[in-house]
């Protein structure tokens, strides 16, 4: 059986998504490194994961060795959630060691920094600007000698040290990121005239990190990370096939989808603006809501309001379910979001309240809150394994051209969806008709007959046959109308 002191001990940082792309966590006694630009939040993240760990039994230090003081820093962190004063001078110790660099070069830094973690029985630092060793080092191989003393100190005290430094670029990979056990690289990327924030985990030893970029954000609660959709890890399961399929609650369309869509699966509505969809959707939602079951919207457009007068209009009552809470409609305007915020905010909002059905309204404004368009087609097929994994039964809208001829061409994530239902118009005699047909249904028979179907202020009314619908294309295309 191995030495308990070669065992590794696993540090939850608790910051919000860095543990679950770190690998969980920080390995006791080792030396990490955060890098990036200025402004890239390196320093908001170094003190946000101390503040988090610090305590009475387990004190940190924070070095600066910039010729600066912590009067600004601490009141710009001071914002922060986190920021706890009563851990300043107690829990966690500032100093400032520019002027031991200046008076005594790496040597006299060295012989600081040992004494300050044995005096103070140290379990975290973060040494801030470590840039300037650099400047203060008489070649690469006394700044490389120094790191490896660095790592050598933090795991036979047992004390976790971060080292911040501003890019790689006067420092060389064998002098800085050959010797450190860990490297978190912060970037700001310009995407068009938008800028977001990526995190990526270069190196973590004795830990399997989730590799590749990920976005993150920094509020008044610190930086918060977001983990890639498509890199999130997910188990295979089976769906239980016995449960009774869920109905819109429309006559003749509940009949044409063979009862209804199967638990779990994924469905989109298609169709020009006001063809019905959105009210589509909330008749499913409502559907379920009468039968005590727990929903939930998710828009881009029309806001919660307007929405729910809508629906009254031909209706549907959707308030008395606001108030018990069996509803939740959650907004997001459709514009710089981030795309994996959007589906982590969702996921976790639908295990949390156990919701069997969910409508999200308008996936083109999910699509719009992408920086990079490459990646949709793996996010949709990422997103839509993690709704059937949370039991939802989920139905998209998505938006076609105003087209009175075809459904047009439907988006690359449509063959991930279970089933499909396309809403369009036909134009007979100077008026607008309502079609629906049924697309794809997997797994199951379905009708694919063409319906005629109306909205009014009764609800939605869908033909019981397609005689209708087949008289309006056949005079359409004889040239009779």
């Amino acid at each position: 059986m191995p030495n308990d002191s070669f065992q590794k001990k696993i540090i939850k940082t608790n910051v919000n998504g860095l543990d679950e792309i770190l690998g969980g966590g920080l390995i006791r006694g080792s030396l990490y490194l955060i890098e990036g630009p200025p402004g890239s939040g390196k320093t908001i993240l170094g003190n946000q994961i101390i503040f988090i760990l610090a305590n009475e039994k387990e004190p940190a230090a924070f070095i600066t060795l910039l010729a600066e003081s912590h009067g600004k820093m601490l009141a710009h962190i001071g914002e922060m959630i986190y920021f706890d004063e009563c851990k300043v001078g107690t829990d966690i110790s500032f100093y400032g060691a520019y002027h031991i660099l200046e008076e005594g070069k790496l040597p006299a830094l060295r012989k600081y920094l040992i004494d300050l973690i044995h005096d103070q029985d140290l379990k975290f630092m973060v040494i801030d600007g470590f840039k300037i060793v650099n400047f203060f080092s008489s070649g690469e191989m006394e700044c490389a000698s120094f790191i490896h003393e660095l790592s050598a100190l933090a795991s036979a005290t047992g004390c976790t040290i971060i080292i911040l430094n501003q890019g790689t670029e006067s420092i060389k990979p064998t002098s800085l990121e050959a010797l450190v056990d860990g490297i978190i690289e912060l970037k700001l990327v310009n995407t068009g005239l938008r800028t977001i924030r990526e995190i990526q985990i270069h190196k973590m030893r004795g830990l399997s990190q989730n590799k590749g970029k990920h976005i993150f954000k920094i509020t008044t609660d610190g930086v918060r990370i977001f983990t890639r959709t498509e890199s999130r890890k997910v188990e295979s399961f089976l769906l239980n096939s016995s449960i009774e399929n869920l109905k819109f609650g429309v006559k003749y369309l509940d009949e044409m989808i063979n009862g209804g869509l199967k638990v779990g699966s994924t469905t989109s509505l298609v169709g020009p603006p006001g063809s019905g969809k959105t009210i589509l959707g909330l008749k499913f939602l409502e559907e379920g809501l009468k039968r005590g079951e727990t929903c939930v919207y998710f828009g881009f457009y029309e806001e919660p309001d307007r929405l729910v007068k809508k629906a009254a209009g031909i209706g549907l009552d959707l308030t008395p379910y606001l108030k018990n809470q069996k509803l939740t409609m959650l907004w997001y305007a459709p514009t710089e979001n981030l795309i994996d915020e959007i589906s982590e905010i969702l996921i976790n909002h639908i295990s949390g309240h156990k919701a069997s059905r969910v409508l999200i309204d308008g996936i083109d404004g999910m699509k719009m809150s992408e920086a990079y368009p490459e990646r949709l087609s793996k996010y949709m097929a990422a997103f839509s394994i993690l709704l059937r994994h949370s039991g939802a039964t989920t139905v998209f809208t998505e938006e076609t051209s105003f087209n009175f001829e075809s459904t047009n061409k439907l988006g690359e994530h449509s063959a991930l969806l279970e089933n499909i239902i396309s809403l369009r118009y036909v134009e007979v005699l100077s008026k607008l008709h309502r079609i629906l047909t049924i697309m794809k249904v997997s797994e199951s028979e379905y009708d694919s007959s063409l319906r005629e179907f109306s909205i009014s202020y009764q609800g939605i009314t869908v033909n019981q046959n397609s005689f209708s619908a087949d008289e309006f294309l056949e005079q359409k295309n004889t040239g009779t109308i």
